[in-house]
C-alpha cells in the first residue's frame, strides 16, 4: 500500500468520500439517492431550465405569428401591385359610418344607430362599388325581435370605430371583399361596403312608432322594451350618405350582394335599390349567396309578421309586379324562389345544392340532402336561368354563407372568377356553372 502523502487518490479517513453532484445524477444515484439539500436543488435547476424553455417556445410562437402576419401583408400588396402597378400601400380597415344624427330614423331595434362599414377603391374601381347585406335570419314576432337586442344582429351598441366585429362570422370575410386580383379579379379594389344587419326584417321595416314588446321569450328571458322596425331608414339613409359624401354619384359599375337574409333582400328589393336609390347611370347586378330559400308553407306563416301592417310593415321595396300576384299573402315575395322570378335586375346566384340552412329535417338522412340537392338545382333553372342575362354557380357544400370558397368541376375556376367572366361578358361562359358531380357529403367541394 502506497504511503498516505504518495497516493494522490486517496482521502484521509476523517475527510468522507464525496462525488460532484452531477456524477451522481449522472452515474445512476439520482435524486433519491442525494441528500434532500442537494435534492432540492436538482429540482430547482429543473424548474429553472423548464422554465426558460417554455419562455423560448412562447417567444418563438409570438415571432413566427408576427412574420406570419407580416408576410401576408406584404404578399397581399405585392400580388395588388402587380395586378395594377398604381396599386397603393392601402389602409386595409373598414371605416365605420354611423346614421346618426343625420338620419335620426335609420336605427336598430333598440334604437341604436344604423351602421355601414367602408374600404375605399382606387386605381380601377375607384368608381366602382360593391355593397354586401348582412344575414342573420329574421324575426317572426315582437317577443322574438326583442330577443335580438342583446346580439350584434339588433344593435351596434358595441360596434368598433374601425372594422366590423369579428364575431359576425357568418357573414363576414365575404369573398366579394377579398383583397386578391386573383382570387377576386373583378372587385379587389372597387370600393366596398357592408351594411350591418339589426333590424330583423330583411332591412325593410317601415313603422314610423315603434313597438311594445313584453312578455318571456322561447330562451326563457323576460322583456319589457321598445322596438324600432325601421330596416327601410337604414337601407335608404347608407345610399344617401354616401350620395351625399360626394363620388357615389358617378358610380359606373354597383354590385349589390348579400347572404342569407342579406341576400333574400337583395332578390325582394333589388329592382327597387336599383330605380330609386342607386346613381341612375351606372350598371347595376345582383350576388346573392345563399339566399335562394324555397318555399315550406311553415316559412310563410314565420315571414307574415315581416310584411303585415301589424308587423314590420316591410312591403314598400318589395317589387310591386309580385306584390300584385301575391296581395293576399304579399310574404311569398320574400320566398327566393319567388321573387327571383320576378326580378328584372340581372342577377348572379350562388347557391349550395346541400344548403345547411334550409333542410333541418334531413339530417342525418344524406338521400334526403340529395333529393333537396336535386329540387333547389330544378327551381334555380325555372326562375333565375329562364332570363337570358342571369347566371348561377352551385356548389356541393355543405354551407351557408361564406366558408371555403368553391371551384368548378369543368374548369377549375372559383366562384368569383366565373362572376367577372360572367359580368365582362367573357364569350362561352356558360349560364349554369358549378359542381354537380359530387353526391352528399362532398367534405372537399368548398376549400
Amino acid at each position: 500500500m502506497a504511503a498516505a502523502g504518495q497516493g494522490s487518490h486517496i482521502q484521509p479517513e476523517s475527510e468522507p468520500l464525496t462525488v460532484p453532484l452531477l456524477l451522481q445524477t449522472e452515474n445512476g444515484g439520482g435524486d433519491g439517492d442525494a441528500p434532500q439539500s442537494q435534492r432540492g436543488g436538482v429540482r430547482s435547476q429543473k424548474v429553472s431550465c423548464c422554465g426558460r424553455r417554455l419562455w423560448l417556445a412562447a417567444l418563438t410562437l409570438c415571432l413566427t405569428i408576427l412574420a406570419v402576419v407580416v408576410i401576408r401583408h406584404w404578399v397581399i400588396i405585392y400580388i395588388e401591385q402587380r395586378c395594377d402597378p398604381r396599386a397603393p400601400v392601402i389602409n386595409r380597415l373598414f371605416e365605420g359610418r354611423s346614421l346618426h344624427p343625420k338620419f335620426p330614423k335609420a336605427v336598430c331595434l333598440d334604437g341604436s344607430p344604423g351602421r355601414y362599414y367602408i374600404r375605399h377603391g382606387w386605381g380601377g374601381g375607384a368608381d366602382k362599388w360593391v355593397f354586401y347585406f348582412e344575414g342573420y335570419n329574421y324575426c317572426a314576432d315582437a317577443l322574438d325581435c326583442a330577443s335580438r337586442i342583446p346580439y350584434w344582429y339588433g344593435s351596434t351598441t358595441a360596434d368598433p370605430d374601425y372594422d366590423p366585429p369579428r364575431k359576425l362570422m357568418q357573414t363576414w370575410s365575404p369573398w366579394q371583399f377579398h383583397p386578391s386580383c386573383v382570387t377576386n379579379p373583378l372587385m379587389y379594389n372597387w370600393n366596398q361596403v357592408l351594411i350591418r344587419y339589426c333590424d330583423g326584417g330583411y332591412f325593410a321595416g317601415d313603422r314610423e312608432e315603434p313597438v311594445h314588446a313584453k312578455g318571456t321569450t322561447e330562451d326563457g328571458d323576460y322583456v319589457d322594451t321598445m322596438l324600432f322596425y325601421r330596416g327601410r331608414y337604414i337601407t335608404e339613409g347608407v345610399f344617401q350618405d354616401l350620395f351625399d359624401r360626394g363620388r357615389f354619384g358617378s358610380a359606373s359599375d354597383i354590385v349589390v350582394s348579400g347572404c342569407s337574409s342579406g341576400g333574400a333582400n337583395v332578390l325582394a328589393h333589388l329592382d327597387y335599390m336599383r330605380s330609386r336609390l342607386l346613381p341612375s347611370g351606372a350598371r347595376v347586378v345582383g350576388l346573392v349567396d345563399s339566399g335562394f330559400y324555397l318555399d315550406p308553407d311553415d316559412e310563410d306563416l314565420w315571414k307574415r309578421y315581416l310584411v303585415y301592417p301589424q308587423g314590420q310593415n316591410g312591403t314598400a321595396m318589395i317589387n310591386a309586379s309580385c306584390l300584385q300576384r301575391f296581395a293576399d299573402s304579399p310574404e311569398k315575395c320574400l320566398m327566393g324562389v319567388i321573387s327571383a322570378g320576378y326580378c328584372n335586375t340581372d342577377l348572379f346566384l350562388w347557391q349550395s345544392r346541400y344548403d345547411v340552412n334550409q333542410e333541418w329535417d334531413c339530417w342525418p338522412n344524406a338521400q334526403c340532402y340529395r333529393d333537396f340537392g336535386d329540387n333547389i338545382t330544378y327551381w334555380i333553372n325555372r326562375t333565375i336561368l329562364n332570363r337570358p342575362r342571369n347566371a348561377a354557380f352551385v356548389d356541393s357544400c355543405s354551407r351557408h354563407c361564406p366558408s371555403g370558397i368553391a371551384h368548378s368541376d369543368v374548369t377549375g375556376r372559383n366562384v368569383m372568377q366565373y362572376f367577372a367572366d360572367w359580368y365582362n361578358g367573357v364569350a362561352g361562359v356558360p349560364f349554369l356553372e358549378g359542381q354537380f358531380k359530387h353526391t352528399y357529403p362532398c367534405k372537399g367541394c368548398c376549400t
